[in-house]
């Protein structure tokens, strides 16, 4: 998150030259006209006035496959997650992490119909 005022091209542009390497997709939050960015690399695309997080976080996800990007290392479970059980759009199995957690979760939401049922009788 970033203050109104900060000039966040050229903090982009100068991780990347101190880094030397290309910056993954990311969502940048700027403070006061609470305006979203997508990172990608050194460009950031604006999002429009009314976008909300999910909208930038929509275009952060899309650009991991438009520009062949890999997941950063840290949350590769949860993009695995979102790209299987939210978007679909993977063709590749799934991480047995994530299908365990899917296992899991499915097995609560049948526990938790069962209680309703029975709570309603």
């Amino acid at each position: 998150m970033f203050q109104e005022g900060t000039d966040i091209e050229s903090f982009g542009k100068d991780l990347r030259k101190k880094t030397g390497v290309a910056k993954q997709p990311h969502i940048i939050f700027v403070e006061g006209p609470n305006t979203f960015f997508v990172g990608l690399d050194s460009h950031l695309v604006e999002m429009p006035a009314q976008a909300k997080i999910s909208d930038a976080f929509d275009i952060l996800f899309k650009s991991f496959y438009v520009f062949n990007a890999q997941y950063p290392k840290g949350l590769c479970f949860f993009y695995d997650f979102m790209d299987h059980e939210i978007y679909g759009v993977s063709k590749e199995k799934p991480y047995n992490t994530v299908t365990s957690f899917m296992t899991n979760l499915k097995m609560f939401r049948e526990k938790a119909e069962l209680a309703s049922v029975s709570d309603s009788d």
